[in-house]
């Protein structure tokens, strides 16, 4: 599946000895985020108490960690508590003042995780890969306080403020992530609020393309990733993807293959279904998968065999 907006930026790769790395293309990668980006830092500063064995919320590496480790060339992703620059923090929000549910501290914000991390003198150069990825939390801690619904401009609003920050701190090229229809994930799938959920994702994902459009100027390279259109695709043809449960969460019960399920538990998705997210990820910068680049290496072989 190939989004509208994907656009092809790497003219040249360098290839590593090693299938499926790719090098040459960025020297850094910085990740800011909630809990469908952190690898660590909530479960870390818990003491293990708060999110899955392995430290992730999902049953093994989130999409950034197999972007990096994949498709970039990178040994790992460690979180920022573990001296990494993996800066997303599970239950993070787009801002740190989100109507109507007042100012909330911890965890901190995307936009805060920016500002933490340039108060404490970080940057980014031009080899630099940023990504941005929130709203979730805005809907569902709002739907859950029963306080009133969160503003899906202002929260796209607040992922705009972080890209300003980041792009002043010298990033070049970024990555914003819109959402998947929270609307068919198990804690909101034949609920009360499912229909809310849904109109509320199209409408942040307008609005978060609207604040990227504002952006553009030339010499920035500024990549939507249309999660909610590859999420409506494997739910529309599972079988491309080698999904046949959509709906059901592994956890608790766990009754349930993992390998071929869409949902980890209520809200999160399982490490395949992160490895989609990658794979589309690294496509939008790209990237061709691992078994390209491996007929990409054999390539030049089997043409001097065939000259022999």
């Amino acid at each position: 599946m190939v989004p509208k907006n994907r656009k092809v930026v790497v003219a040249s790769i360098v290839l590593l000895p090693g299938l499926g790395h790719c090098a040459g293309i960025f020297t850094g990668f910085h990740s800011f985020g909630d809990s469908l980006t952190d690898s660590g830092n909530v479960y870390t500063l818990s003491g293990g108490t708060i999110g899955y064995p392995g430290g992730r919320f999902s049953n093994g590496p989130t999409w950034a960690e197999q972007l990096a480790t994949d498709f970039l060339g990178f040994p790992s992703h460690p979180p920022l508590i573990l001296g990494g620059t993996n800066h997303a923090w599970g239950g993070a929000r787009t801002g740190n003042f989100i109507p109507p549910l007042g100012e909330s501290q911890l965890p901190p914000s995307l936009k805060q995780q920016v500002d933490f991390f340039l108060e404490d003198g970080g940057s980014f150069s031009s080899s630099d890969l940023v990504s941005l990825w929130g709203g979730a939390n805005d809907l569902i801690d709002s739907i859950e306080s029963n306080l009133g619904i969160a503003n899906p401009a202002a929260s796209a609003a607040n992922i705009g403020n972080a890209l300003d920050s980041v792009l002043s701190a010298g990033a070049e090229t970024v990555l914003i992530l819109n959402l998947p229809d929270l609307g068919v994930t198990p804690a909101f799938r034949g609920g009360p609020s499912e229909a809310l959920a849904s109109a509320w994702t199209v409408d942040f994902n307008a609005a978060l393309a609207a604040q990227v459009e504002a952006r553009r100027v030339p010499g920035l390279v500024l990549l939507e990733t249309d999660i909610f259109a590859l999420g409506k695709d494997f739910q529309d043809n599972p079988s491309a993807y080698s999904l046949d449960n959509l709906f059901d969460p592994v956890f608790p019960d766990q009754t349930l293959d993992p390998s071929t399920s869409a949902f980890w538990d209520e809200v999160h998705p399982t490490e395949t279904v992160h490895g989609l997210f990658a794979r589309e990820a690294a496509a939008n910068l790209g990237i061709p998968e691992p078994s390209s680049l491996l007929l990409m290496l054999a390539a030049p072989l089997l043409f001097m065999g065939r000259r022999r």
